[in-house]
């Protein structure tokens, strides 16, 4: 009873310090706090005029919406005689795949309490609720257990010294215990679930290595990128935060074209960027024409990241100086060596690419080192990169899987 107490005021307080940023202006604040304000109208609207049965996927934010993609795609190809409800926490999400073709409707899920998780399965009447890799919110999975609605958490990866396993955190233990299937990337993940005795798990490969598969066979080609080279090395920086600029400006700008795509795209991240070069910058979207040879290149548009790694003969990955590592499977699948800070332990592609000889890791100024370097070696590059699409080949499938588990539930 404590426990549920604490849990209780612990997501009022969160609740409440997001309405005070917003307050003060924050932006994404005010798009959480906007965005919640007429949800269950809309939804009511919606379900008023859907007579199909309800399958409810949810998503922390855009990156869970990356891995819960594929498996949306593949029940509906298969069930297309469902209506697909779409939520997000996070505006991140909900602002970027607010009009998502694959949903029928996509929405931000209301705050977590018991009156909001009631009427909101009241109100949806979902056949089948599956949460995507760290959605844990103790009253929606309550109600829907009451509602007698099948629970899936899927792509899911747990560590030793995460919450569940403490020995204080028997209500956490017990909202993991309120699904009906886990199912885990790695077996270390669910050996620790069995520690705890939760046996009703599988693993499956993370669905991210369908989805960059996927993209990687979409035939695209950019004219403005197609011959940018001219006889140097292309480099495209994914997801790229203030602090991994100190690598890139150690890179040779004699030997190299550098592609940038930030992090975040607004004109005070942009202009952060631009005036960490000597060399001129530009932005994608202003530019007609050949690029200079020697200008640094922003990529200033959402979505196009993946796409482009096509064109590199290396990526560095962003946000490991960082808070972490971002996705390097998107670059991966191009067959190209990758390079990332120090900080993605917690990410286990980022291992076992750097394990098995197809990325590079290490502090700013050794890795622009080891960078340089490896340019001037084509058979090196090339060994890399054949390790690195290897591994995104190796770890397809997981989607098919996912897909058949949950459809033992329909």
């Amino acid at each position: 009873m404590i426990s549920r107490i604490c849990y209780r005021l612990g997501i009022r307080a969160y609740h409440a310090s997001i309405r005070l940023a917003a307050l003060s202006g924050h932006r994404k604040a005010r798009q959480w706090v906007r965005g919640r304000k007429s949800v269950f109208e809309q939804l009511a609207k919606a379900m008023n005029e859907n007579t199909r049965p309800l399958v409810w996927m949810h998503c922390a934010s855009l990156g869970e919406f990356e891995q819960g993609r594929p498996v949306l795609e593949l029940l509906k190809k298969r069930h297309p005689g469902y209506f697909y409800l779409l939520t997000f926490f996070s505006p991140s999400g909900y602002e970027v795949r607010k009009d998502e073709p694959l949903a029928d409707l996509v929405s931000y899920l209301p705050t977590d309490s018991l009156y909001n998780a009631r009427k909101f399965i009241e109100l949806t009447n979902p056949k089948l609720a599956l949460f995507v890799k760290y959605e844990f919110w103790m009253y929606y999975l309550e109600a829907l257990k009451e509602a007698s609605v099948p629970r899936i958490l899927f792509s899911a990866v747990f560590r030793k010294n995460q919450i569940f396993f403490k020995p204080y955190a028997s209500l956490f233990r017990k909202i993991l215990r309120s699904f009906d299937l886990l199912i885990v990337q790695d077996t270390d993940s669910e050996a620790l679930l069995g520690k705890i005795g939760i046996e009703n798990t599988m693993t499956a490969p993370d669905t991210r290595f369908d989805r960059v598969w996927r993209i990687a066979q979409i035939p695209f080609e950019d004219e403005a990128f197609a011959h940018i080279a001219n006889g140097k090395k292309v480099i495209v920086a994914g997801s790229i935060w203030p602090s991994d600029l100190p690598l890139l400006r150690k890179l040779n700008p004699g030997q190299i074209i550098l592609i940038i795509a930030p992090h975040e795209i607004h004109e005070k991240n942009i202009r952060t960027i631009s005036e960490a070069f000597d060399q001129q910058v530009l932005r994608s979207s202003k530019w007609k024409g050949a690029w200079p040879g020697e200008a640094v290149i922003i990529l200033d548009s959402m979505g196009q990241l993946a796409k482009y790694y096509r064109y590199a003969d290396l990526a560095i990955i962003g946000g490991g100086y960082g808070r972490g590592v971002h996705n390097v499977l998107e670059a991966a699948v191009y067959g190209i060596p990758l390079a990332y800070g120090p900080r993605h332990q917690k990410f286990t592609e980022a291992r076992e690419l750097l394990q098995s000889g197809a990325a590079l890791s290490d502090s700013p100024e050794k890795l622009a080192r080891e960078i340089n370097e490896l340019l001037t070696d084509e058979k090196k590059l090339k060994e890399m990169g054949a390790i690195s699409r290897d591994y995104v080949r190796s770890h397809l499938g997981g989607s098919e899987k996912i897909v058949k588990a949950a459809e033992a539930f329909l």
